[in-house]
């Protein structure tokens, strides 16, 4: 790996936006933290060693822990087993369900024990900015 890079993709080299803010989480957020993050961000759990209150490549073995996870799955991208979309169309779908969070969603999964959100909306009328970059803003709940 080449100096002063922060991470190979099988296309090249590349320092991105979201390794950057991952980063700055695995340095400034305290590891008791439980974040909402875009459908397919998976670089929040490898780079900023953070944990996620649900994740759509979770492995679920158990029947009663795979209905809690299809319940968070709606709650956070608001999608479902059931819906019509497949493949990137439910990944649009879901990450525009997440990035129209609002105060009301917010409030319940503040309850349900999420404290941060990592998104790409840097106007959230709720929350506290912790801090951003050019493409991700991380809040506080």
């Amino acid at each position: 790996m080449r100096k002063g890079v922060a991470h190979e993709y099988g296309f090249g080299w590349k320092n991105s936006d979201i390794i950057q803010i991952c980063r700055l989480i695995d340095k400034e957020i305290p590891k008791h933290a439980l974040f909402i993050q875009p459908f397919a961000c998976t670089e929040l759990k490898f780079h900023a060693r953070a944990s996620s209150y649900v994740d759509w490549k979770a492995f679920v073995r158990r029947q009663h822990v795979l209905l809690e996870w299809h319940r968070r799955i709606q709650l956070v991208y608001g999608i479902s087993a059931d819906d019509v979309q497949k493949g990137f169309a439910l990944c649009q779908k879901a990450d525009e369900y997440f990035y129209n969070l609002d105060a009301n969603r917010a409030a319940i999964l503040k309850n349900e024990g999420v404290t941060h959100v990592l998104t790409t909306n840097k106007n959230l009328t709720f929350g506290k900015l912790l801090f951003h970059n050019a493409s991700y803003a991380v809040y506080q709940l």
